[in-house]
């Protein structure tokens, strides 16, 4: 992903949301539209299309990249992920709290987002299994009891997540991986082995 958002800076640098709907429009399909973005998705492809209508209205007659990001900062900074279900972008079909604390961040807001390694941190560090909409008010409590900003808190989570788990994890799974199949051995339930690792059903039944 970062490849190919930096890719397109260097090939578009002032590019506009309403430039980029055009380009989006020309190519027609996801498959064309490839060239631009990196990206054969045609859910994602529709996604960008219902985002870009939300925002282009609000442009209106301005036509610089700078205007654009002032109508989107002013949307981040006002959004709320409690009222997701009644915001223009939130309520689009393709768009997860995650996705939309994402953007909101990507155009300035100073808050979390509730992906997989920042959950996973939260779940290893301090075994807390929370939804989506609990890590991020977790998450907003330990910025304010260090005080320290979410976002910075947010990226500490996810460089840590990313780094420190994916170089521990293979080994950790493996041996997780044995015990599991042991205990199935000796008929323990699949239930009660769920319980004891933290591991979903399905991947205990595919062991």
């Amino acid at each position: 992903m970062a490849k190919n958002v930096e890719r397109m800076r260097q090939c578009y640098p002032e590019l506009t949301i309403k430039q980029l709907a055009k380009m989006i429009k020309k190519a027609g399909t996801a498959k064309k539209f490839k060239e631009v973005w990196g990206h054969n998705d045609k859910r994602k492809f529709q996604t960008l299309k219902e985002v870009l209508a939300v925002f282009i209205p609000q442009v209106k007659d301005a036509n610089k990249p700078d205007d654009d990001f002032q109508v989107m900062s002013k949307w981040a900074a006002n959004a709320q992920f409690s009222e997701m279900d009644h915001d223009p972008v939130g309520a689009l079909q393709n768009i997860g709290i995650a996705t939309f604390q994402h953007l909101r961040m990507n155009f300035g807001a100073n808050t979390v987002k509730p992906d997989r390694r920042v959950k996973d941190v939260l779940h290893r560090e301090f075994n807390l299994h929370l939804s989506d909409k609990k890590s991020i008010l977790v998450m907003e409590r330990m910025a304010e009891v260090k005080k320290i900003p979410p976002l910075l808190i947010d990226q500490i989570f996810v460089k840590y997540g990313s780094g420190h788990y994916k170089a521990h994890s293979g080994a950790v799974r493996s041996a997780v991986e044995a015990i599991v199949r042991n205990l199935k051995i000796m008929r323990i339930s699949d239930a009660q082995i769920a319980k004891a690792t933290d591991w979903s059903l399905s991947d205990i039944e595919n062991v």
